[in-house]
């Protein structure tokens, strides 16, 4: 790769009254790994108004070059709350400072970084050759990168730290304030593999870095298979009190037949095109189509499609979809790019798509992973 990192992002976002600077990694096309405490604040709590651009470059050239992905804004989707009481975070919190947030559109062309791989530790000997990226406040909003060996903590300071010591930390040298978030990253056999993630520095201008370890990996594979959109495939028709219409022709003014609730007005619509070919994991975005009578006659009375972990009401229960494949009347089909829809209530209840029961959007913190088809209704009873 060369010295600019498309995949590296600049953040900006706003916590409390601050306006914070800071960096990440794209490690998909539509989300960012970046430190926990450049989106959280102990005293103001969570960041608002996040936006990031990947590989930006503030030179005073044209907007092309200086921002080629454009920029878009995210939502944060999960975090660990680190303490950083007086702007200072302690080496225990250092070693969870991590975040995840979701971008309202793809950026694909500018590329993955993926984690860990043959490096989840944690590391027993250094890590030559590492690369740490970043947007140091001092460089005026360039990326910046510095190739160094990357230490374990435990080698770095073998002096027994809260009983222990040995942390799932990395140290390094600093890039500056601003880099925070950024990845520490090496060139394997796949591309490019995040191992560390920027968390904070000491007044000797050592780096603290947030380790990739199996133990990371896990917990960050588990926020983004939650973060998995749960909705309908365009073209899907919904049960309203005019009849069936294809959910991209639906409207605030729509009253859908709601299993608990009945009747029911339609709160908010969402639409958001993903790029399967592209996602790391295309297995979690691809649609299931459940087929005609697949669960009895007329239920679906079409071919329904679904996002893997969007529920059918079966039983009295909400199970997602991709529980039920069976290889035969409910399969999961790869294509290259889905267009998803939520329909969100006043209520989070079960909409009869295709006459087959199937829950609404429930509001788990990724909205903003999704652009509004209309603006939001916010007066609904």
């Amino acid at each position: 790769m060369s010295d600019s990192i498309g995949s590296v992002v600049y953040l900006t976002d706003t916590v409390g009254a601050e306006h914070l600077q800071g960096s990440g990694v794209l490690i998909s096309p539509d989300e960012v790994l970046t430190a926990a405490h450049v989106v959280w604040s102990t005293g103001n709590g969570l960041a608002t108004a996040i936006d990031v651009t990947p590989d930006y470059d503030a030179d005073g050239g044209s907007k092309a070059a200086d921002d080629p992905y454009g920029t878009v804004s995210g939502v944060v989707t999960h975090y660990n709350a680190v303490d950083d009481s007086g702007d200072v975070i302690s080496n225990a919190d250092s070693q969870d400072d991590f975040a995840l947030v979701k971008l309202s559109s793809d950026v694909a062309a500018a590329g993955t970084m993926a984690l860990g791989g043959a490096y989840l530790g944690p590391f027993n000997s250094p890590i030559n050759n590492a690369t740490v990226t970043g947007y140091p406040a001092s460089a005026g909003g360039q990326q910046v990168s510095k190739t160094e060996t990357l230490l374990p903590y435990s080698e770095f300071n073998a002096a027994p730290i809260l009983g222990g010591g040995n942390y799932s930390l990395l140290v390094g040298q600093a890039l500056g304030a601003g880099s925070s978030g950024g990845p520490a990253w090496v060139t394997g056999p796949f591309g490019p593999t995040v191992v560390g993630l920027v968390s904070s520095a000491d007044t000797s201008g050592d780096l603290f870095l947030t380790e990739i370890t199996t133990s990371v990996f896990d917990t960050i594979e588990t926020w983004m298979a939650q973060d998995a959109a749960a909705c309908f495939l365009q073209g899907t028709r919904i049960a309203t009190v005019r009849g069936a219409v294809p959910i991209e022709a639906l409207t605030l003014s729509d009253i859908v037949l709601a299993h608990f609730a009945g009747p029911s007005r339609i709160r908010w619509l969402g639409r958001r095109t993903v790029d399967c070919s592209r996602h790391p994991r295309p297995e979690t975005v691809w649609p299931v189509r459940v087929r005609a009578h697949a669960l009895g006659p007329a239920q679906p009375s079409l071919d329904l499609f679904l996002s893997p972990d969007h529920a059918l009401f079966v039983a009295g229960s909400l199970i997602p979809v991709r529980y039920l494949i069976n290889g035969a009347s409910i399969v999961q089909e790869p294509r290259a790019t889905a267009v998803y829809w939520h329909v969100e209530l006043a209520r989070h209840d079960v909409l009869m798509a295709e006459n087959l029961p199937a829950e609404s959007y429930l509001d788990t913190g990724n909205r903003g992973a999704f652009e509004p088809a209309c603006p939001p209704l916010k007066d609904v009873a």
